[in-house]
């Protein structure tokens, strides 16, 4: 079979509990090799009796002790599969006659309780090196072992709502397992009968009733069971007899088979489970009919795809291939549920809460002469940020992620008309009072608006989709300065914003709470791929702030601190230059005209981050290089253009001598500020290891973040640092922040033989 087919992969069963690891290791690598790594393992632990006593057992190992076996059998096939040869160690040298280095090639000496293995593997590496891992244990040892372990797991049930349970208990055990809950595959059991319409497939399904064997379905049950039915009384409820095995198996139906929860499992009831299809839930229909009944299964189980059974072969199968498949293949993803679409709701609320504010603050924030308040209230609020930041994880698991973003964008109109209450009639306690109900509300936005934009797009897309959604936040500010443009191009004294730019800056930013309440929750999200999104936490608070805290002190998040730090410490300082230095009518063509090259820059970056054919490690390592090389020359000349100018005190309008080149570095300050934006969220999807991580990583970003705008705010509200120190301390920053964050950026995309 595989020498006559391309894409079919092979799923083999065998048991733990009677095969040698050594053995099968040997022959799961050999297979991996013939079938060019089109192979897989679905790993059992048997549990009928008459196979112990034909293996040579007086009795069956217990239940619990058979996966205490397999758990070390595992053990030691990944040492024999991943540890004992390293990916050097085929040289084929037809010089020197050698085909292998004897150096790369090592034992693996496992002295366990069960096993003892000397080793080394006597299969060079295959294609896979560890075969793709099946199992379908339904006991809570069978869960643990296949959240451990495997890749995809066979569920058992025929209810929607019990799967669903279940699938969740599942996913969270693999997350207490410090995995990715979305690595582990999920299958729902379902037994489908097709036909050119509703009523033909009704008929088909009588008629395969008509041939079920009552007697046969005992018979398949007793060998499941190792029981020999004919001992017990027709009317014994067999939850409550029998081997433990028996009443395990009814326990579990009488869980997942809607109403049977009152029902007296007899051995007719048994019989009629199992006559037709097995233990399975039932799809009977024309192929629109069936393939309604799988969407319903994945949107509300939250399963990844279908182990389906049949009644005759080859004609149920062939009625997959015909009916079912293009039916499936027909059906688009629905616009309102695409990633495409849930970024470009995440854009506008990013649009009409920091998209707007950005643009205020890159009019003078307020219409100030000086900007010091503003500062000072911004410097507030990214305290505050960093706060509410760290706690954001833990509010997802009540309200979820879309609550928390409407919750998110609450602050930034408050914030908002602070400035214009104090702008219009002088009230500065307003401004404060608006930067503390921004800084409360802003860091949750923040953190879950990052978490949104890595985990909902597919990886390969995520370059593209970040890019898109951050377009959105210079959007606002693009806005800002055509409106304000408009109002005031014939003016080139500083300090006259128009009031009604306030006014409909503050209407705009009221309405990103009702725009979040638009996004698709994760779990109907649907990707191209078919690939699902989970952003569940399960967690309580306390222990939500315990595990952000362990992801905060990872060597390598906190080797990009300074990094991060001189990524966003530049935006009090290019704003409080744009202030001092230009015009009102200058400052709106620079919100207008930086916001564009932003915009572009920015996606630029995320095309060539979404190259997913040039290896990972070179796409990350050029793009930090280049971003790093432009920054370097921009605040050269930002510190030059400061020395001048705190001498002089210009004022440029875009008249004026000289404008250009005071106006082109904050151009390209802006610029990079979008580029190194843009890299962080790529470095946080790359260091993330599941969906909950990536809120937590987020959360942390963000929060970072706040704490060095908040630095950065509050600094610039010194007059002196304001106008000269910031250009010279974020160069500084700049400079000591590259080697600490090369190390980390320098392992993205690494391989053990890299």
């Amino acid at each position: 079979m595989a020498a006559v087919t391309k894409s079919l992969s092979f799923g083999i069963t065998a048991s733990t509990s009677y095969e040698a690891p050594f053995a099968l290791a040997r022959r799961f690598s050999t297979l991996d090799h013939l079938t060019n790594g089109r192979v897989a393992w679905n790993v059992v632990t048997s549990y009928l009796e008459s196979a112990a006593k034909n293996f040579g057992l007086q009795n069956q190992i217990s239940h619990d002790e058979r996966y205490a076996m397999a758990d070390e059998f595992l053990e030691v096939a990944y040492k024999l599969w991943e540890g004992s040869w390293r990916d050097d160690a085929v040289v084929r040298d037809d010089v020197l006659k050698r085909y292998v280095h004897p150096d790369s090639v090592r034992r693996i000496d496992h002295e366990g309780r069960y096993y003892q293995v000397a080793g080394p593997h006597l299969v060079e590496p295959s294609r896979q090196r560890t075969p793709f891992i099946f199992q379908a244990g339904a006991s809570k040892a069978g869960k643990l072992f296949a959240t451990k372990h495997a890749k995809a797991m066979f569920l058992p049930g025929m209810e929607i709502v019990a799967v669903a349970r279940l699938v969740k208990e599942i996913r969270r055990s693999a997350l207490e397992q410090g995995r990715d809950p979305r690595s582990l595959k999920l299958l729902a059991g379902l037994h489908v009968v097709l036909g050119e319409t509703d009523e033909l497939a009704s008929r088909k399904y009588e008629e395969y009733l008509s041939y079920a064997d009552m007697e046969g379905s005992l018979a398949l049950f007793g060998g499941w069971t190792g029981t020999d039915l004919a001992g017990i009384p027709d009317d014994a409820d067999i939850k409550f007899v029998g081997p433990p095995a028996m009443q395990s198996m009814v326990e579990n139906w009488s869980k997942t088979i809607p109403g049977s929860d009152t029902i007296k499992w007899t051995k007719a009831r048994v019989a009629q489970e199992l006559a037709f299809g097995g233990a399975h839930a039932r799809a009977v229909g024309s192929s629109k009919t069936v393939a309604d009944v799988l969407e319903k299964w994945v949107l509300e189980t939250g399963v990844d795809g279908f182990n389906l059974s049949y009644a005759i072969v080859p004609g149920d199968l062939e009625d997959h291939a015909k009916l079912l498949v293009p039916e499936l293949k027909a059906r688009e993803v629905k616009w309102n549920r695409s990633p495409f679409y849930n970024a470009t709701i995440l854009g506008l609320c990013s649009f009409a809460a920091p998209g707007l504010w950005g643009a205020m603050n890159s009019l003078g924030a307020g219409g100030a002469q000086k900007p010091y308040l503003v500062n000072t209230g911004n410097s507030l609020t990214f305290c505050l940020m960093v706060i509410s930041c760290w706690f954001t994880s833990g509010l997802v698991k009540y309200v979820g992620i879309k609550g928390a973003l409407a919750i998110g964008t609450v602050g930034f109109p408050v914030y908002s008309a602070g400035l214009y209450l104090n702008n219009r009639y002088g009230v500065e306690w307003l401004v404060i009072f608006g930067a503390a109900c921004c800084g409360i509300s802003a860091g949750i936005f923040w953190a879950t608006e990052a978490a949104i934009a890595i985990v909902y797009p597919e990886p390969r897309n995520r370059g593209r989709m970040v890019a898109y959604w951050l377009s959105y936040t210079r959007f606002g500010q693009i806005l800002g300065g055509a409106i304000n443009l408009g109002l005031n191009a014939d003016r080139n004294e500083a300090g006259k914003v128009s009031y009604v730019v306030y006014l409909i800056f503050i209407v705009l930013q009221a309405l990103g709470t009702f725009v979040a309440l638009l996004l698709t929750h994760p779990s109907k999200v649907q990707r191209p791929s078919g690939t699902k999104v989970d952003m569940s936490i399960f967690d309580n608070p306390f222990k939500e702030f315990k595990a952000t805290t362990r992801v905060f002190l990872r060597k390598e998040f906190l080797l990009l601190i300074l990094w991060i730090g001189q990524a966003v410490f530049a935006e009090a300082i290019f704003f409080s230059y744009i202030a001092l230095h230009f015009s009102v009518r200058a400052r709106a063509l620079g919100s207008f005209v930086s916001g564009i090259v932003a915009v572009i820059a920015g996606n630029l970056l995320g095309v060539w981050l979404d190259q997913n054919h040039i290896p990972l490690r070179k796409r990350a390592r050029w793009a930090f290089l280049v971003i790093m090389a432009l920054q370097g020359g921009w605040w050269t000349w930002m510190a030059v253009n400061v020395t001048e100018y705190n001498r002089t005190q210009e004022i440029y309008d875009w008249s004026d001598p000289g404008f250009g080149r005071a106006f082109g570095v904050f151009i390209f300050l802006v610029v990079g500020f979008q580029l190194n934006y843009n890299f962080a969220f790529f470095l946080i999807g790359q260091l993330s290891n599941s969906p909950q991580e990536t809120i937590r990583l987020s959360a942390l970003l963000r929060g970072t973040e706040s704490a060095w705008q908040a630095i950065s705010y509050g600094l610039s509200s010194i007059p002196i640092f304001a106008a000269i120190g910031g250009a010279y301390f974020n160069f500084a920053l700049w400079a000591i922040s590259i080697f600490p964050a090369w190390l980390v950026v320098k392992r993205i995309g690494a391989t053990l033989k890299t």
